[in-house]
């Protein structure tokens, strides 16, 4: 049971490349099958929380703490609204939650679509709805990188500044969940591992060559993103 979520997340972190975690989501139809929907979401929650604070290593002189206030401001209230409508579900509605909200990010991530409407959308808006996402599914991931661009300046690193935002987003999340998921050491555990192996699988992602990782990007995340989906909604009809 141990082996199969940190073999997961490697991997999913090797998929997500050089943009934070994007491919966070796809842990989702994994963990569905062994701790169940209702643990599954808090349980990527708590992994995200942890494999971002290594982002925050060396790079907090680059913080651009107004645009990362201004940022949470929209994203840490919608997300709180997320996972509290998350906890107030059945597990036969949060697993066609999670298939409708795998579909909207597959779509969103086809051909690199996330950047091309965060670049023509109000940020506060593209935020909001990141976090809605996040509060529904555990985690945006292609909306969420698709935010870098408004709360970071460029040049600047935006790893960092980044890094700020999903830690206060993923706990305040985390915070709602715990009405739902009693904070056992084993539960703790896992998800800390999680969290270790997605961030180790980023390291490796962020070396790919760019062409690759653009494919990964464009093609093969929403392709899998997709196949998700549909995996959890055909588990709900047969429900």
């Amino acid at each position: 049971m141990v082996i199969l979520p940190l073999l997961g997340a490697l991997v999913i972190g090797l998929l997500s490349g050089r943009e934070g975690y994007a491919a966070a989501p796809l842990l989702a139809v994994l963990l569905v099958k062994i701790v169940g929907v209702g643990q599954a979401i808090p349980l990527i929650t708590l992994a995200l929380l942890v494999a971002n604070l290594p982002l925050l290593a060396g790079g907090w002189r680059t913080i651009e703490g107004r645009e990362v206030a201004r940022s949470l401001l929209v994203a840490v209230p919608a997300a709180a609204m997320g996972a509290l409508i998350f906890t107030q579900l059945g597990n036969e509605w949060r697993l066609l939650l999670l298939g409708v909200v795998l579909v909207v990010l597959a779509a969103t991530s086809l051909a690199g679509f996330s950047h091309w409407l965060a670049a023509r959308s109000p940020a506060s808006a593209i935020q909001a709805v990141a976090g809605l996402v996040s509060g529904l599914g555990g985690s945006s991931g292609p909306l969420a990188t698709s935010v870098a661009g408004s709360v970071v300046t460029p040049p600047a690193p935006a790893a960092a500044s980044l890094a700020v935002v999903a830690l206060v987003v993923h706990g305040a999340k985390w915070a709602v969940f715990q009405t739902i998921i009693p904070p056992e050491p084993t539960f703790i555990g896992l998800a800390a591992a999680m969290g270790a192996a997605l961030f180790l699988g980023h390291l490796v992602g962020r070396r790919l060559p760019i062409r690759l990782d653009a494919l990964l990007q464009q093609v093969v995340l929403p392709g899998l993103l997709l196949i998700s989906a549909v995996m959890l909604l055909i588990w709900f009809a047969r429900q």
